[in-house]
């Protein structure tokens, strides 16, 4: 009752940073000022996480998803896929955007693309079937005859009696070995390459055909498609990530983030900050348990940290 405003704006940066700056604020404001929610004082502003320049149009864009879409839309401009409808493949590169990031995180490791994704397209591969051996020779072979081991030394299969499986293993030409066993085709990341092959699949596998401006250009990885439409879609752009508000200079915080007429403003409800609450005692408080799993489960959607 003696608030003097009634409205009282969350600002902060758009990156990841922010958000957790954003969860801090709204339990502090649910633990210590839960009125102020529940009468529907409490904002939080939405700023651009990106600006981007076309010639003398600019355009400023909030979130990193916004920007993967804007990137595909302008990338995909005079390119068609024959006897699948424009929305029907756009939807199948979007999700082999994501594969390709999938990918890039194993390639790190050491696991070439190539590799994954022979692995992935395998029919009945679970980790059960590892512990015939039969069903592992044959695997060996068929990742042998398609070229899966190229750029690797040598492979070869080893028994694990503790776990009763058959492993298949696979080194580098500076020696580190890698392994295709129980551990790997259980992980969150490889379980998500497996589920997005099927758009591969609807593409007719490797290589993928596509028409740009009618003339025919085939992709023998998925990421050199990723890489041919990202570089179509940044073509005479300008593009600036913001790191933070203070990157801004005053005309830009107005124009985006504070001029009542143009702002983006997001009521916080009960709920809002109830989960902010939630979410807070989970990673922060002192159960391991749920906040393992918790952590296991989004892992594969955190994108762009900031380190």
């Amino acid at each position: 009752n003696k608030l003097r405003y009634h409205k009282i704006i969350i600002m902060t940066d758009a990156d990841v940073d922010g958000a957790h700056i954003s969860t801090l604020l709204l339990t502090f404001f649910f633990r210590y000022m839960r009125p102020i929610i529940e009468r529907g004082f409490l904002y939080i502003a939405r700023p651009p996480l990106y600006k981007i320049k076309k010639n003398k149009v600019e355009r400023y864009i909030h979130n990193e998803e916004e920007f993967e879409d804007f990137i595909l839309d302008m990338g995909l401009e005079g390119v068609s896929i024959l006897e699948i409808s424009e929305i029907r493949y756009r939807e199948i590169i979007r999700n082999l955007f994501f594969m390709n990031k999938l990918i890039s995180k194993y390639e790190k490791k050491g696991y070439l693309e190539k590799l994954i994704l022979n692995i992935a397209t395998q029919q009945n591969l679970e980790p059960e079937n590892l512990s015939d051996k039969r069903f592992v020779e044959d695997l060996m072979n068929t990742l042998d005859q398609k070229g899966a081991f190229e750029g690797y030394h040598s492979y070869f299969i080893d028994f694990n009696e503790e776990y009763n499986r058959y492993n298949i293993f696979f080194t580098s030409t500076s020696g580190s070995v890698y392994a295709i066993n129980t551990d790997f085709l259980t992980t969150p990341e490889f379980k998500e390459i497996k589920r997005l092959a099927r758009f591969l699949n609807e593409l007719g596998g490797l290589p993928i055909k596509i028409l740009v401006d009618g003339e025919e250009l085939y992709f023998d990885k998925v990421s050199d498609l990723v890489h041919f439409v990202e570089s179509r879609g940044k073509k005479g752009l300008t593009i600036q990530r913001y790191k933070g508000l203070g990157e801004m200079n005053p005309e830009q915080l107005w124009e985006t983030t504070v001029d009542p007429e143009r702002r983006v403003l997001y009521r916080v409800t009960i709920e809002d900050a109830e989960e902010a609450d939630g979410l807070f005692s989970l990673l922060m408080g002192d159960v391991v348990a749920p906040r393992r799993e918790f952590i296991e489960e989004n892992a594969l959607y955190a994108k762009n940290i900031d380190i």
